[in-house]
């Protein structure tokens, strides 16, 4: 009996801890299904308003009255704002390498619309005024700042090289209409487009400052890449970009490096690839109504620029 007394001690005293075990293991189990070996989503549906920003050196760059969603935005106050002026449908897949490297890419719920033009993602910003502020008062630099648009593949890589924090970032848009007050100048620019003529996912390369073939960080023309991205579907490779938005891509690698002046660590922005058709309306006064002609670039290339930021 006194036997048996001890072994039922020894039993109550164990359970607690054989509870705390398989506790720990279901805990270890739900955690490892909840990670996954795939990555992760998300789906995104946002609004952001801000009454100002403010940048402060030994005076003050002031940006007020700002808003970020749906393209109406560009056409509507943000106190004015309703639910219309959304950014929705955004879908963020984020995953990591065998190597290490860290891969974002922003795109859409449904990403076959967005490569055939049938379902765009749009987007709009708005900026009531850009200011400085000092000794000598305040003054206003640009004003009115409205952007609508639409928004393709954005591709992010953040490299694992232990070295410089390499950053790679691609991607596809368009500007269908923006406008500006440039207060110092007393000039107002309307009608304001950015984008290209040809078509940007027809290539699985761009070409760099020198003239070289450099891959893309993702062929969306590749219909078994795209079938991937959208769970399955997949879309007509040639009716791709065919539609009537006339999508821009750039190409951006971001690092540290020094600086012609000695500065290490400094922040080094290099533009792989930017080429771009500009239009706009230009007015002096400040206003649409006094509109003296129309401006219009074509294939304004930047690619190949290298800047550099450090602090003073």
């Amino acid at each position: 009996m006194k036997g048996f007394k001890k072994l039922a001690l020894v039993a109550a005293i164990a359970a607690p801890f054989s509870s705390v075990h398989a506790l720990e293991a279901l805990d270890d189990s739900v955690l490892s299904d909840m990670t996954g070996q795939s990555g992760v989503t998300i789906e995104l549906d946002t609004k952001v308003t801000m009454d100002s920003f403010t940048y402060t050196d030994e005076g003050s760059l002031v940006m007020s009255n700002i808003a970020f969603g749906g393209a109406s935005v560009a056409s509507t106050s943000a106190e004015a704002w309703n639910e219309s002026d959304r950014l929705d449908e955004v879908k963020i897949d984020i995953d990591v390498t065998a190597e290490g490297n860290l891969t974002i890419h922003l795109g859409s719920t449904d990403l076959a619309g967005v490569l055939t033009d049938t379902n765009p993602l749009d987007f709009g910003l708005s900026v009531g005024s850009v200011g400085l502020s000092g000794t000598n008062g305040t003054s206003q630099i640009a004003s009115n700042i409205n952007l609508a648009g639409v928004l393709g593949p954005q591709d992010i890589v953040i490299a694992n090289n232990n070295a410089n924090g390499l950053i790679v970032a691609q991607g596809y848009f368009e500007v269908k209409d923006g406008g500006m007050n440039i207060d110092v100048a007393g000039v107002g620019v309307s009608n304001l487009t950015i984008g290209q003529d040809d078509n940007p996912f027809a290539s699985a390369t761009y070409t760099d400052k020198d003239g070289n073939a450099v891959a893309k960080a993702v062929n969306y023309t590749d219909q078994a890449a795209v079938g991937a991205m959208t769970g399955g579907a997949t879309t007509d490779a040639s009716a791709v970009g065919t539609g009537d938005d006339n999508w821009a891509f750039y190409a951006v690698t971001i690092s540290t490096g020094t600086s012609a002046t000695g500065v290490t660590d400094a922040l080094v922005m290099s533009v792989d690839s930017f080429n771009v058709d500009i239009a706009m309306d230009v007015g002096i006064g400040n206003g649409s109504s006094n509109n003296i002609g129309h401006i219009a670039m074509e294939n304004l290339n930047v690619s190949g620029t290298t800047m550099t930021v450090y602090g003073h």
